[in-house]
């Protein structure tokens, strides 16, 4: 099943036009992607996989498409001898 991006709305005040992204397959939610405030250029988005609990898997990363990239790569088989998708 496809991972689709959906907008959180948790955003206020200052941080209320930062990315803030809920990732979402079928009618699950399982995890969250979002852009930091401050820090290096590398590690200014932050993403987690919370299927299998709070923050089982998660990472800093330069941009959204890398974000996008190693949440889809740490849900799939063979990544610490399982799967998300089940």
């Amino acid at each position: 099943m496809a991972l689709k991006l959906r907008p959180t709305g948790l955003g206020s005040g200052i941080d209320k036009d930062r990315p803030d992204y809920t990732v979402v397959t079928g009618e699950w939610e399982v995890g969250r992607v979002y852009e930091t405030r401050g820090g290096p250029d590398n590690l200014r988005w932050f993403w987690s996989m919370t299927v299998n609990g709070p923050m089982t898997r998660s990472d800093r990363v330069a941009t959204l498409e890398e974000a996008r990239r190693s949440f889809r790569k740490a849900g799939t088989p063979g990544r610490r001898g399982q799967s998300w998708r089940r």
